[in-house]
């Protein structure tokens, strides 16, 4: 791994988390303005937002970053295809917005049955529709190796939801519907933002059919698979909402959003790789690489889904919102599922780089009908327990299955030593938080058992010799 790409997953890790940290910078603001009811209600209606998004982009985040590279540097090409596919998008979009407003209530007051969807529908359209634009925004800037630009952008992203939702909820105390209007609020000047820098890959008279005949060959498997990991997290809440009500989706979703750090990273390093893999993957060396990042990845997040395990605890109690401890029930099968999702964000590259994009939605669509089938099953009697014990061994088995596939598009030698060790330890630390009462430890313990880890690490040898004279020379920099 290049100082180049290290400090770029650096900017792209930061910009992830800024989104996933406004979750945690207004946690504090939704435990005194909220009730669990509120949040399971929030939680619900932002499952819809989420599945609109998906459904809204068309995939044509990643499939303008495939083909800026297919295009190599013909910018007059680029910006032909690049206006085409915002084009579709855009009156697309128009289209669908009307069709949903015209059949929202037939589906949501089956799937929805607590809440007065009707109240909130409007503001969930449109937030998703303002959503899908900016999101090109990234994918250019990481496109281009801008990871400041990228930085920045969610910086104004966090900032400005931020101040919307705050003012919503806390100063017009508007709960659970203020909580959503902020959102909505939030993507205005963000949607008018992200036009405003479009404005250099713009060249409408380059318009062609063709372009967006070959974006959408491309990018509808990947709108169905996000589709299908939308369905994957956010079916369960309806399911949820069904059997346990509200406080049972409130319950479920605080679980998710620590579990949701690790996947982060997943897509903050899948950010930086998968550009700079697009680049090099004919070099004979970035098979050598591919092999030993695996191993060195499922280490780094086995390391880090410990550390959310041992102290997320410690964490509700410091926020005084000890209702949430029963979290520790189930937190650690949704992190665990957690680590092998957020490295399927590695390995799917696989399928990107090869143009198998088919086969993304028919592994994930698989999984996901055996996961929600088996949940649905097992719910009623075991809670959520029972549900995430099903969800980990499904990104388990996911993530195995999208590996195997993609080697045999492209292929690498997977260094099976790092592997066999990252999964040892992973389940040395599984034993442990299972079968121990080391969760309800002090924290001096939690700690003496993360610092042993992370020496046995390095005294085993883990890292190649050429790994350890790279973290030694970014040590030195520092």
């Amino acid at each position: 791994m290049s100082q180049k790409l290290l400090a770029s997953f650096s900017l792209y890790t930061l910009g992830q988390l800024l989104t996933q940290l406004l979750s945690i910078a207004l946690l504090p603001l939704y435990l005194k303005k909220l009730t669990l009811e509120d949040y399971g209600i929030v939680a619900s209606l932002m499952s819809v937002a989420t599945f609109f998004n998906a459904l809204m982009q068309y995939g044509s985040g990643p499939t303008v970053m495939r083909y800026y590279y297919e295009f190599g540097k013909n910018s007059t090409e680029f910006k032909g295809f690049f206006t085409s596919i915002l084009v579709f998008n855009f009156l697309a979009n128009i289209i669908l917005t009307v069709l949903i407003i015209f059949v929202y209530e037939n589906i949501f007051s089956f799937l929805l049955p607590d809440i007065e969807i009707s109240t909130y529908i409007y503001y969930i359209i449109f937030y998703s529709f303002f959503f899908a634009f900016p999101i090109l925004n990234l994918s250019l800037f990481r496109v281009e190796s801008k990871p400041i630009k990228f930085l920045l952008f969610s910086i104004a992203q966090f900032v400005i939801s931020f101040v919307c939702i705050y003012y919503m909820v806390a100063v017009l105390d508007g709960g659970a519907f203020g909580k959503i209007k902020g959102e909505f609020w939030a993507r205005v000047p963000l949607f008018i933002i992200g036009f405003y820098l479009f404005k250099k890959y713009i060249n409408f008279s380059a318009v062609r059919l063709s372009y967006i005949k070959e974006g959408l060959k491309y990018g509808i498997p990947l709108m169905f698979q996000a589709i299908l990991w939308w369905a994957l997290y956010k079916l369960d809440y309806f399911l949820i909402n069904r059997e346990l009500g509200n406080e049972g989706v409130g319950l479920f979703n605080v679980g998710f959003q620590v579990s949701y750090l690790l996947i982060t990273l997943g897509i903050s390093f899948s950010l930086a790789w998968t550009p700079h893999f697009f680049s090099i993957a004919e070099k004979e060396d970035t098979k050598r690489l591919y092999g030993n990042l695996v191993g060195n990845f499922l280490m780094f997040l086995s390391f880090l889904g410990l550390i959310a395990i041992l102290f997320t605890s410690d964490g509700l109690i410091l926020l005084q919102a000890e209702d949430y401890l029963k979290i520790n029930l189930f937190l650690p099968y949704l992190i665990l599922g957690a680590i092998f999702q957020s490295g399927y964000y590695m390995v799917q590259q696989l399928l990107f780089y090869s143009k198998r994009t088919i086969l993304i939605p028919i592994i994930l669509g698989v999984f996901m009908t055996l996961i929600i089938t088996l949940e649905y099953v097992i719910l009623p009697d075991f809670g959520l327990l029972g549900l995430s014990i099903i969800k980990c061994f499904g990104f388990i088995g996911i993530f195995t299955t999208t590996l195997l596939v993609g080697l045999k598009f492209y292929h690498f030698k997977l260094n099976f030593r790092k592997v066999y060790t990252a999964l040892f330890f992973l389940a040395g630390n599984s034993i442990l938080v299972f079968y121990n009462e080391i969760l309800y430890s002090g924290i001096l313990t939690k700690i003496i058992l993360v610092l042993a880890n992370l020496i046995l690490i390095w005294k085993i040898n883990f890292f190649t010799l050429e790994e350890r004279r790279f973290f030694k020379s970014v040590i030195r920099k520092k």
